[in-house]
């Protein structure tokens, strides 16, 4: 409104008939060109400091989200119950906790642009009607009409969506994978081929990106011709048929020119937000699959000793989604303080019971017990708490031995006490390291041969000194010597706390104090 006064000071015609033009410029403070450039500049310096806040803002409520929703899925993840997190595929978590996230930060960032936008379109539309209702209701009847063109688009763009969400699933798939077998991969002269589907993995996820920019610029074409059009047109019937003067056809004008950009915008933005839906979709459900599968509520007080034997009475478990049990009408007790060799073919069930016994899993029929306490959802992780678990698949990360070995404990210790636990698990390779204590060891210890990171699992779980110990197959990589010395650690450990070794080496037998054969 301030152009109409400006150019009223350099002589123009620009006299209005509008009483409601009249009243909005009666209500400026200002009538001199010096005055409205400083009432200009005022305005301009506010929007831009509104600016200025709302982009610290919006970042800030950003980056919350994304802190709180990453935060909350760690959580749940620690929280379900195992038989399900063990069938979460790495990459996937990977990708939920990195890009998916990140998609529905975008859409809450979108969602706050999309309402700034229908605030400001509502202010100048209120405006416009005050000002012409006839041309308004022109222009509102052009947005409907532009809507409703670009609708189809609107719907591809949702399927583009979830096709791009299914390729970059595929792409981070096929990157943990590959990455994890390039040993395999090398070996057996299959780059080539393994090369050709990493690059159609690619490709596809290329192409989908592609195909969203086609058809987003799609809609910005349409969008500006029809918008270019319906102006020329709405000029035309505001001179010749509406009979609109000047002063007033040159704000609803001016408004006009800052409302198509914006309607362009909020098209763009709805674009973008429709392309992340399947992303919030995969992240609620997500979600939903970890907070359905939640272990029960346990007191943090609540405390179980195991220093009795453990005895599974006709215990049966099957696996989700098999019709045949893994272990059938289970009976039998494992004697505490004692070196108990668990045996039998692969695949038969060692490490299902491995993970009963360390409380992981519960059993579908019978019962576990350790004296008169049965295990159950209501002590499930206070049963846990006096078991160390070393599985088959090593939890190293790339990080110094020492740091490793201090992995899993609450409280420090000293340098003294991590020698001791290495020199019992026959992991005195470590002093001979360039770092010593301090070197790195790769991810999954991939520095380190599959005998060292055994053993230095062994040393990790020596420190968290728990009555229960579970090695499962934790001498399938020792050389003879090392599987002796090992054994022999084991045989003076046994005085302390009930060791469980699950092992397919019958020979061990001779070694241990009770032997149990699944077959």
């Amino acid at each position: 409104m301030l152009v109409v006064p400006a150019l009223q000071t350099m002589h123009l015609p620009m006299d209005t008939r509008d009483p409601e033009l009249q009243f909005l410029l009666s209500l400026l403070p200002v009538s001199t060109i010096s005055g409205i450039l400083v009432l200009f500049l005022g305005l301009l310096i506010s929007m831009n400091a509104i600016s200025y806040y709302n982009s610290i803002l919006e970042e800030q409520i950003e980056q919350d989200l994304i802190a709180s929703v990453r935060k909350e899925i760690f959580r749940l993840t620690l929280g379900a119950e195992w038989q399900h997190v063990s069938g979460i595929h790495r990459a996937d978590y990977t990708r939920i906790q990195t890009e998916e996230v990140d998609a529905v930060s975008g859409l809450l960032r979108y969602s706050m642009e999309i309402t700034t936008v229908l605030a400001t379109l509502l202010v100048y539309t209120l405006l416009c009607l005050y000002l012409s209702t006839s041309v308004t209701l022109l222009a509102i009847g052009f947005a409907a009409f532009l809507l409703l063109v670009t609708y189809p688009l609107h719907q591809k763009i949702i399927e583009s969506g979830t096709k791009h969400l299914a390729a970059s699933e595929e792409l981070y798939r096929r990157t943990s994978e590959q990455l994890h077998g390039i040993r395999v991969i090398k070996s057996n002269q299959s780059e080539e081929q393994q090369n050709d589907v990493f690059v159609s993995t690619v490709d596809n996820l290329g192409r989908e990106e592609k195909r969203y920019t086609q058809l987003s610029a799609l809609t910005r074409l349409l969008n500006g011709t029809i918008a270019a059009m319906f102006f020329c047109l709405l000029a035309w019937v505001s001179i010749n048929v509406l009979q609109t003067d000047a002063a007033t056809l040159v704000v609803i004008a001016i408004i006009f020119s800052r409302t198509l950009p914006l309607v362009a915008n909020l098209q763009t933005l709805s674009q973008r937000f429709a392309f992340m839906i399947p992303s919030l979709e995969e992240v609620t459900n997500y979600i939903w699959s970890l907070e359905t599968h939640q272990e029960a509520e346990q007191s943090i007080d609540q405390r179980i000793e195991l220093n009795r034997p453990i005895t599974f009475d006709e215990v049966s478990y099957r696996y989700p989604g098999s019709d045949e049990r893994v272990l059938k009408d289970l009976s039998l007790t494992l004697d505490p303080k004692s070196l108990i060799l668990v045996s039998g073919p692969s695949g038969i069930g060692k490490t299902t019971l491995a993970d009963m016994i360390a409380g992981l899993i519960l059993p579908q029929e019978g019962k576990i017990l350790s004296g008169e306490e049965t295990l159950n959802p209501s002590n499930q992780r206070a049963w846990r708490g006096n078991i160390t678990y070393v599985p088959q698949v090593p939890f190293l990360i790339d990080a110094s031995v020492r740091e490793n070995l201090c992995l899993l404990l609450d409280y420090p210790v000293s340098d003294e006490k991590l020698e001791t636990a290495l020199k019992s698990a026959s992991a005195s390779f470590v002093f001979h390291l360039t770092g010593g204590l301090d070197t790195r060891i790769g991810e999954d210890g991939s520095r380190l041969s599959a005998g060292e990171r055994q053993r230095l699992l062994l040393a990790r779980a020596l420190l968290q000194d728990r009555p229960v110990l579970i090695l499962d197959e934790s001498l399938s990589n020792l050389d003879p010597e090392t599987e002796q010395a090992f054994m022999q650690t084991l045989a003076a450990l046994k005085t302390s706390r009930t060791i469980i070794l699950i092992s397919h080496k019958t020979y061990l037998a001779e070694t241990a104090d009770q032997v149990i054969v699944i077959d």
